[in-house]
């Protein structure tokens, strides 16, 4: 399984997941711990940021399965 396409479910779910949430899309996303808010940075967590959009919408496309998802234990898994 290619490492990109474990990371994007990942992310994809943790953006899904904030979103039915808050009902917004933000600008920081933990894809070790899908659905906790991501942080760091030189400012404070942006909504909306327009470049999460943009990806998010990329990744729907390109894996529209992985848009269904609502755990990560539905991701794929690293290879052994």
């Amino acid at each position: 399984m290619p490492l990109a396409e474990i990371i994007a479910c990942r992310w994809m779910l943790g953006v899904n997941r904030v979103y039915g949430e808050r009902g917004k899309l933000v600008e920081r996303y933990d894809v070790v711990t899908p659905g906790r808010e991501g942080g760091g940075g030189e400012y404070p967590t942006q909504d909306g940021f327009g470049w999460t959009n943009g990806v998010m919408r990329k990744l729907m496309a390109l894996y529209p399965s992985a848009t269904a998802y609502t755990s990560a234990d539905q991701c794929p898994a690293p290879a052994a």
